[in-house]
């Protein structure tokens, strides 16, 4: 069976194309001649590498003002305000909790945690890691 270009009909150099990158879930392709596929991927194989075109999205991006690199830290920054607060938040309650009867692990401060219905700062159910690292940030031991 010849395959044949979806764009331009051509039946030379096919190649596969994934319509939703192999990466995204993509599991579907399309046939799509060289000259067809490298201009989908915004690339000339004869003239530019794939690192130079990131290089040069990377110059526009920044000319835009997007911020590159700082911002991430800046991110980190307010996320580690986020649980410092959050952890002085629940800190009565885990005092609380240390001075039952209560079985002292991870685990179980987890599971009374969530039996109480609080919930993470991102809404989720707590973890035995999550609680550790909440003892962590606050310096409580058991």
């Amino acid at each position: 069976m010849i395959k044949t270009c979806f764009e331009c009909g051509s039946t030379e150099n096919i190649e596969n194309h994934h319509v939703v990158p192999r990466s995204k879930g993509g599991k579907k392709t399309i046939p799509l001649c060289v000259r067809c596929h490298d201009k989908v991927h915004h690339r000339y194989r004869s003239k530019i590498t794939s690192s130079q075109l990131t290089k040069e999205g990377l110059k526009k991006a920044k000319k835009r003002g997007v911020q590159l690199g700082a911002h991430g830290k800046h991110l980190a920054a307010q996320n580690k305000k986020n649980a410092e607060k959050f952890a002085k938040e629940l800190k009565p309650t885990l005092v609380k909790l240390l001075k039952s009867d209560a079985k002292k692990s991870y685990g179980a401060f987890a599971k009374a945690l969530n039996r109480r219905g609080i919930k993470t700062p991102r809404g989720y159910s707590f973890a035995p890691t999550t609680v550790r690292n909440v003892f962590l940030r606050l310096g409580l031991s058991f």
